[in-house]
């Protein structure tokens, strides 16, 4: 869990999440001290990235769902509501998808990062190039990602996040 706080606070451009949660939390890590969140609202107090926000894509279910009203607000939400650090943008759901879906999104995201110039994509431009490679996929199955994902934060703004060129794009990963 403290990598996570840590590689954030350090500046990350994009921070991507694939696998279960719920509103609050990302995953559960079973350890000898009982289970606990990867990342949960209450983690996100820890955060002091303060000037170096971040794009967030969370691939997952019902981290983006703002509407629900309970706690202060679901994980999403809270890295964009954060005063002094947090994300720019979250990329998210808003409510439960199909996993083959997410794949397609992010696909699309990073594939329109990966090939445009640095620090020249913005938000919106990069979640249209995800919506549309998994509208124009062969997944018939999984198209409820098109009507439940959402835009936390300003589709207008340049991420800060040099996805070409020669400098690599590293997307941090916990697998089981």
């Amino acid at each position: 869990r403290q990598s996570v706080v840590d590689q954030i606070n350090g500046g990350v451009g994009l921070v991507v999440y694939n696998g279960h949660s719920n509103h609050w939390q990302y995953a559960i890590l079973e350890s000898t001290s009982g289970d606990t969140p990867l990342h949960s609202i209450a983690d996100v107090g820890l955060l002091a990235n303060t000037g170096k926000p971040f794009v967030g894509l969370s691939m997952t279910c019902y981290t983006s769902a703002f509407a629900r009203p309970a706690n202060e607000g679901t994980l999403d939400e809270l890295f964009v509501r954060k005063a002094d650090g947090g994300a720019v943008a979250m990329w998210g759901p808003a409510g439960l998808t199909v996993a083959h879906g997410h794949d397609y999104l992010q696909k699309g995201f990073i594939a329109q990062l990966r090939t445009s110039a640095p620090y020249s994509q913005r938000m919106g431009d990069l979640v249209e190039a995800g919506y549309t490679s998994l509208l124009t996929s062969p997944l018939t199955s999984a198209l409820d990602a098109l009507k439940t994902f959402l835009v936390l934060g300003d589709p207008l703004t340049k991420v800060r996040i040099n996805g070409g060129g020669s400098e690599p794009l590293f997307l941090p990963a916990v697998q089981r």
